[in-house]
């Protein structure tokens, strides 16, 4: 703006606009609204300011609106007052381009041919420093640019010495067109006094090239502290389109009554206790005509479509209640004009937001002529997600046992069977044929390995280490983990990442575990098919959810196999190639994180595997610090010759094994097979490591522990606990709380040297 706005002049002319107006920090806390909003509420400026903005909005409503460019509708609600309007908003920047406050701007439907009512005083007093008057200034300037009506200011002699962005955009003229220019080029009218003063009335607006139009238009004086008139306010409001509107409803109106007197003796009689049962029925039910027209929508049907029963009366029934993507011949209403006899449905509605009943009928008349139809739609959407709940409650928990029994009983054989191997493959007797059949049997141990860790991972309960997480930064971890892969098997990555993406408040390894799982599915899903692919990655915000999306140019899923996707040992690929826990266990973790995961895909046209993760209802502040890096694996060192080890394990085979392995190595080595007897040797031997089962019959790793430290407690940091039982989480909380190495079964003997020498180094 060329010409100073003072803040007197800025607020008064905030205060004369018809449409509410409110300024909210970007916490939603209200820092301005003007005089037109307070007095639609019936409230005083101190009731609402620095209140949070859902005290008048219900907060989806406002968020919502917040997300689209579009203007909403919406109702306001305070203290039991309902105002209907429509609402958009815009975010307010500073001069650093940093966003400081939200405006939102707000047009009072009840009455659209009522403008501003009358001008209210000047504001008393400029703020308290130039720096705060500047910044207010600002503010106003900025709201007055976005209000949807055309504001013009005169000096006192009505010279045009501001407009805004709407002005300029009604009347056709350039900014330097309008300022200096007298105001009567822009009305006429027989009221001289118009742009003079206080007045509010119909004028003939003209825009540039003469063009006419019916405008409203209200004026009010600016005066300075002392009471002198410094300039002239003026709004105009085009009102073409209301006086058609106007004369629209005019016509309909007398159509209407007409209509009504016609009717009314012979409905009267019937109409009340029909209208009473109509609406008390729960279901949503609808009455069309022979053309799927709706004549009349019970309550329950305007509030599931979110209209008033008037609004949906002539739309037929495929247009609100089934999805975009079915066919009007899959429609039950279509069923039963074409039968004419009774259609029941169950529908998954996306549109309806989950699983009806459609039980359509025909009515006919005295003369058996179809003359409509009754639809009534019964919700059945939690009675499902019960259903569902259950049959997958049951499906989880009988694998979850299984599961924990398996993880136990197989990891001590198969630890003797990886013992024996590595033996075996030290020994320099067995080579060629024999070595190669050796490290197929060891490298067979390592797969029933993973798969008996995918199975513990799938049976275990424990507590998620939530935290806010960027990911889209997670995301590109994981892919940078997997970029050797994907690039050695052709695969390119395409990503579609969303900016400025709030967080998520998530375990970030669990669903890096998600990410990765799906990877693989999408590498196998291509290489499938053939020896090079492309993987689209999408993330992005879905209203209060982040949605991430995995798509892939593979061979895709057949629609059978869908239902069943995410079911435990449930998998496509061949024999070897996959144990079906990936997808079971990424949908475990997605569902304890209060999220989604779905999977779209036709045979042949690739996969789609959809996740939404809720946004964190708290955004934090993250810095451009990065997460402290992990230190590097200590260098293996060499081992402590003739150091005494103690091995405590109710396993025979697997003691030997220990045995034969650690004794190769140097070290003195003893065992026993009994707790208590491993107790009465720890009191008489001096031994430098333990390595002992977690759990043995007559002794727990807990009693060991607590014996060594009360009678050898610098044995008690020389402790390795091994076993097999992977599912236990009072296991690992027991060990990581005191520090204490322990090794799951089956492990590397390496691993297990490695650990000897790091603790014995200590």
């Amino acid at each position: 703006m060329n010409s100073p706005i003072t803040e007197l002049i800025c607020n008064h002319i905030l205060d004369k606009i018809s449409d509410f107006l409110i300024l909210t920090s970007l916490e939603g806390n209200i820092k301005l609204l003007n005089k037109p909003l307070l007095n639609a509420l019936k409230c005083k400026k101190e009731d609402l300011i620095d209140k949070p903005v859902s005290i008048i909005f219900a907060t989806d409503e406002l968020f919502q609106t917040m997300k689209f460019d579009k203007p909403q509708l919406i109702t306001l609600n305070y203290n039991n007052k309902k105002i209907p309007i429509q609402l958009s908003s815009t975010v307010i920047f500073d001069a650093e381009d940093t966003a400081t406050d939200i405006l939102i701007i707000a047009r009072d439907l009840r009455e659209t041919s009522k403008l501003a009512s009358d001008i209210e005083l000047l504001k008393k007093n400029i703020r308290k420093s130039e720096e705060e008057t500047t910044t207010k200034i600002s503010l106003l300037s900025d709201a007055l640019a976005s209000v949807g009506e055309s504001v013009f200011i005169t000096d006192i002699y009505q010279r045009i010495i501001y407009c805004n962005k709407r002005g300029m955009e009604t009347f056709n003229y350039d900014w330097n067109e309008f300022i200096g220019k007298e105001a009567e080029i822009l009305y006429k009218t027989n009221d001289k006094e118009s742009f003079r003063g206080s007045w509010r009335g119909e004028v003939i607006a003209m825009r540039k090239g003469k063009e006419k139009f019916p405008a409203l238009l209200t004026t009010s004086s600016v005066k300075n502290k002392v009471g002198k008139e410094i300039g002239f306010v003026g709004v105009f409001q085009d009102i073409t389109e209301l006086k058609k509107l106007v004369d629209e409803l005019e016509k309909a109106s007398v159509d209407l009554e007409k209509r009504v007197i016609l009717r009314t003796e012979e409905l009267e009689k019937s109409r009340n206790l029909w209208e009473k049962t109509f609406n008390s029925i729960e279901d949503l039910v609808s009455i069309h005509d022979r053309e799927d027209k709706i004549i009349r929508v019970n309550k329950a049907a305007a509030k599931k479509l979110n209209a008033t029963p008037s609004e949906l009366e002539g739309k037929d029934c495929c247009s609100l209640f089934m999805d975009e993507n079915l066919s009007r011949n899959e429609c039950p209403c279509h069923e039963v004009l074409k039968t004419q006899k009774t259609v029941q449905k169950e529908i998954n509605s996306k549109k309806l937001d989950g699983t009806f009943t459609f039980s359509v009928s025909p009515i006919f008349n005295e003369r058996e002529e179809l003359e409509g139809l009754v639809h009534i739609v019964t919700d059945i959407t939690k009675r499902k997600h019960l259903e569902e709940q259950l049959l997958h409650s049951t499906k989880m928990a009988a694998i979850g046992t299984l599961a924990a029994g398996i993880t136990h009983e197989v990891n001590n054989p198969l630890t003797i069977i990886m013992g024996y191997c590595h033996i075996l493959l030290n020994n320099p007797l067995y080579t060629g044929e024999i070595r190669n059949q050796l490290t197929k049997i060891y490298e067979q141990v390592n797969r029933a390995k993973k798969i008996i860790y995918n199975l513990s991972v799938f049976a275990r309960s424990h507590k998620s280490e939530k935290r806010y997480i960027d990911l889209i930064d997670l995301m590109e971890k994981t892919l940078e983990l997997r970029s050797y892969d994907l690039q050695r098997k052709n695969i390119s990555i395409y990503r579609e990442f969303q900016n400025n993406l709030p967080c998520v408040y998530v375990d970030g390894n669990q669903i890096q575990q998600v990410f990765f799982n799906l990877i693989n599915n999408t590498i196998d899903a291509i290489l499938s098919v053939k020896n090079q692919g492309k993987i689209t990655i999408k993330i992005m915000q879905a209203q209060d959810k982040i949605r991430t999306v995995f798509a892939d140019d593979g061979c895709g899923i057949n629609p059978e196999d869908i239902p069943k996707i995410f079911d435990p040992f449930y998998t496509t690929k061949e024999i070897g190639k996959g144990t079906g826990l990936g997808l079971s266990i990424s949908y475990g973790i997605i569902k304890d994180h209060n999220g989604n995961i779905n999977v779209q895909s036709q045979p042949g046209e690739g996969t789609s595997f959809i996740i939404e993760l809720p946004v964190a209802s708290i955004i934090p502040f993250f810095t451009s610090q990065k997460e402290e890096k992990t230190e590097d694996s200590p260098e293996t060192t060499t081992c402590r010759s003739k150091a005494n080890i103690l091995i405590v394990d109710d396993e025979e085979l697997i003691a030997e094994i220990l045995i034969s392995s650690l004794k190769k190595y140097g070290f003195n080595v003893e065992s026993s097979l009994d707790g208590h007897k491993a107790l009465e040797m720890i009191k008489g031997i001096d031994f430098d490591l333990i390595i002992s089962d977690y759990r043995m019959p007559d002794l727990s790793g807990e009693k060991l522990y607590e014996d060594l430290l009360e009678h050898k407690a610098e044995l008690a940091k020389k402790l390795i606990y091994i076993t097999g039982d992977t599912t236990d989480e009072s296991i690992l909380s027991f060990v990581q709380k005191r520090n204490i190495k322990l090794l799951h079964k089956p492990f590397d003997i390496n691993k297990l040297i490695e650990t000897i020498n790091e603790l014995l180094n200590e």
